[in-house]
């Protein structure tokens, strides 16, 4: 059994291909209701909401041979914030997943090019589903409670979107792209020190992310 697993990762690493450095920029949300809860129940009285802003990234590409399905190992930050009554409520994520680009109508197209290159209509050459299994390491800073430190913690989630790869040249596809990250039971020990132990510190985390994609073609 061992062995056939061996064997198995060996062909699947022998049929990618290289091809492709891509940098991303988006907007990013955080939703995670018990947290808040717990937030603004023991912040002074604060009423927050769930924080916002900005994501980037930067992936590589590696392609199967046989179909056409993309695999984007990225590595992301995102800082997000939220103020209320004069606290600030800050996330900062340094997240790494593995995109699985899949790309219904050109499942069997040709495969080691740029989009730019490829027959057909941009929908149609272009248009992919995304799934994202994950880790993320999260840093959440709340300065209504001065004497708790913030504490660094992970949670694993997985994200599922879709996107449109337009090529405007031969050498850049840019590619708008929405997706959404799941995280059940996410735990976060600054709960613990900022509650004493009285409520969980758990939550389901979802981050709501929109943004754009731009991939440089490095072979010539």
């Amino acid at each position: 059994m061992k062995n056939k697993v061996i064997i198995g990762v060996l062909m699947f690493c022998s049929s990618v291909v290289w091809g492709q450095l891509g940098v991303g920029a988006g907007y990013k949300s955080l939703h995670s209701d018990e947290w808040l809860t717990v937030i603004n129940q023991y912040g002074n009285g604060n009423n927050h909401s769930n924080p916002s802003g900005f994501s980037f990234s930067i992936d590589y590409r590696l392609r199967t041979k046989k179909v056409r399905i993309e695999l984007y190992p990225e590595l992301a930050i995102s800082s997000l914030k939220n103020e209320a009554a004069g606290a600030t409520l800050e996330n900062n994520i340094i997240g790494a997943h593995l995109n699985t680009n899949i790309y219904l109508f050109d499942l069997e197209g040709d495969c080691d090019c740029p989009t730019w290159s490829k027959s057909g209509n941009v929908f149609q050459k272009g248009f992919f589903l995304q799934v994202a299994p994950g880790v993320n390491n999260i840093e959440i800073k709340f300065n209504s409670v001065a004497e708790v430190d913030s504490k660094r913690d992970f949670f694993w989630d997985i994200g599922v979107g879709a996107g449109v790869d337009i090529g405007v040249a031969k050498f850049l596809t840019i590619t708008p792209i929405v997706k959404y990250y799941f995280a059940p039971n996410a735990k976060w020990e600054y709960l613990e020190d900022l509650t004493a132990n009285e409520v969980s510190t758990k939550s389901n985390v979802g981050q709501f992310y929109a943004g754009v994609r731009l991939g440089f073609h490095l072979k010539k």
